[in-house]
């Protein structure tokens, strides 16, 4: 349902110089295209996308899109502007930036149009309220619910068919009622291994994480060489972002560290893990199988100057 079609457009040369393509869409949507077109070139097409609505709800309706669950007072006003460049091996988008309610997005994409898909993303949130767009009778998901009880098997994903570079921050993030800020994802997958060069968080109710290394054999058999550390202020850091009762000896126990690694298929896991929290450490070295049959053979070491306590 287009309207309001307008095109202004001049031959020069080789090439098409658009001076405007713009249309209006349901929910009182403008788009407007504007550019240079030159078939034989190897840039067919540079030039820019602009895109706003008021009413961004009846867009995605018109677009097919369900969003029945999402809260009436989400999805309402949204903008969106890019500079675009085709060339017959790449469409990239740069100079983005998409507002959508409270929310915004810059940064840039790329498509690669060959046989085997490959894509980028380079993108910043500077603020994202995840509970904002749920239901308002859906509940978080927990440790407790009915985990290992569904026959349904998980989808299959295509991680053999496809290579992506994705480096993504939000700065301010709010999900399950947890406030967490500059969240980082620096990952590329490139023929079925994903690389993690960071997935850090930067600050949850005072606790830091982050996770480097790789993950091969995605499609088949997973092959892990990962290192990971957290920094808590508490034990109960850990337990409050899991929404879980947290134990007034996990505070008191004072701040806690965490450093480890897990390499190997996840049959046969080796891990190494050490802790320290006030003046207690704790490390487990072992192996653990996760998949099938669940099993351990772990060492556990732990030293305190108040081993009762540190218990």
């Amino acid at each position: 349902m287009l309207r309001q079609i307008d095109l202004a457009a001049t031959l020069r040369g080789s090439g098409l110089e658009l001076g405007r393509l713009s249309a209006v869409l349901p929910g009182n949507t403008d788009i407007a295209l504007a550019g240079r077109v030159v078939p034989d070139a190897v840039t067919r097409f540079q030039g820019t996308f602009d895109a706003q609505t008021p009413d961004l709800r009846s867009l995605l309706t018109w677009a097919g899109v369900d969003i029945a669950d999402v809260p009436a007072d989400r999805l309402r006003q949204a903008s969106l502007r890019a500079i675009l460049r085709l060339t017959p091996e790449v469409v990239e988008a740069s100079a983005v930036d998409l507002q959508v309610d409270a929310s915004r997005l810059t940064g840039a994409a790329a498509y690669a149009l060959r046989e085997r898909p490959s894509f980028s993303i380079d993108a910043a949130i500077d603020r994202l309220n995840a509970d904002a767009y749920r239901a308002a009778h859906a509940t978080p998901a927990t440790g407790g619910a009915a985990a290992g009880t569904s026959s349904a098997k998980s989808p299959s994903l295509p991680f053999n068919d496809l290579d992506a570079n994705v480096k993504l921050r939000v700065d301010a993030l709010t999900i399950d009622g947890q406030q967490v800020r500059d969240a980082v994802l620096d990952a590329g997958l490139l023929g079925g291994t994903l690389t993690l060069r960071t997935a850090r968080i930067g600050d949850a109710g005072g606790l830091r994480a982050a996770v480097t290394g790789t993950v091969g054999a995605l499609a088949t058999l997973p092959d892990l060489a990962l290192s990971f550390s957290v920094a808590a202020p508490d034990g109960g850091a850990l337990l409050r972002l899991a929404g879980q009762p947290v134990p007034a000896s996990t505070v008191r126990a004072g701040a806690l560290t965490l450093e480890g690694s897990a390499r190997g298929v996840l049959s046969a896991l080796a891990v190494d893990v050490a802790a320290r929290t006030g003046p207690g450490t704790a490390s487990v070295v072992g192996t653990l199988s996760i998949d099938g049959t669940p099993s351990l053979d772990l060492t556990l070491r732990a030293a305190h100057p108040e081993m009762v306590q540190f218990i």
